[in-house]
């Protein structure tokens, strides 16, 4: 796509990603490596949203600054949640499915950006997918909608208001630990995880 909007854009977009990203490093294990990954993501977001901006309602900064801290807010909710759901250092390793104990150890021990290994991220993915699988569509839209945008904005897309949110949000806490995920594992702030 050849946009001459979007590559006059790009550089101030660029900048805002570079700072956001630097200011993250040492948080929820990230290093310098991983700014690269993070300024990418951050860009991505800015770019599948450039269509919605309007320099009547905001400036070009501010509009990237708010789609980057938009999505900087969903990756520090899942790696919380990713965080809280690590089982104790030296819990053993369940094998699954036959699957090598080297394996799995292996994966047990690869540190990811966040601090959690690739087995405790498919783990607590597979337990929600589980959960997220038998839950009605409405209940499942609601998911989707909190996992990318705020909780108003969430109210304001599924056009419903917040107090019905709300009511949602306790209705799928319930259905999570029903399914045995525990209470500390949602966020206090009235996420779902």
């Amino acid at each position: 796509m050849h946009s001459p909007i979007f590559e006059e854009a790009y550089p101030v977009a660029r900048d805002l990603a570079h700072g956001k990203a630097v200011a993250l490093v040492g948080c929820f294990g990230l290093t310098y490596d991983d700014c690269e990954d993070l300024e990418a993501d951050l860009l991505f977001a800015f770019w599948s949203q450039f269509t919605k901006f309007d320099s009547r309602r905001a400036s070009l900064r501010t509009f990237a600054s708010r789609v980057m801290d938009r999505r900087l807010t969903s990756n520090v909710r899942r790696w919380r949640a990713l965080c809280r759901a690590m089982p104790p250092s030296g819990s053993p390793v369940q094998e699954q499915n036959g699957g090598s104990r080297e394996s799995e150890g292996r994966l047990e021990r690869e540190a990811t950006p966040s601090g959690i290994s690739p087995l405790q991220q498919r783990e607590f993915q597979i337990d929600v997918d589980r959960v997220l699988h038998a839950m009605p569509a409405p209940a499942r839209e609601v998911v989707q909608a909190l996992s990318e945008n705020s909780l108003s904005e969430s109210a304001r897309l599924l056009g419903r208001s917040r107090p019905w949110l709300y009511e949602q949000i306790a209705r799928l806490r319930q259905a999570f630990e029903a399914a045995g995920i525990e209470r500390r594992y949602f966020s206090p702030a009235g996420g779902v995880l």
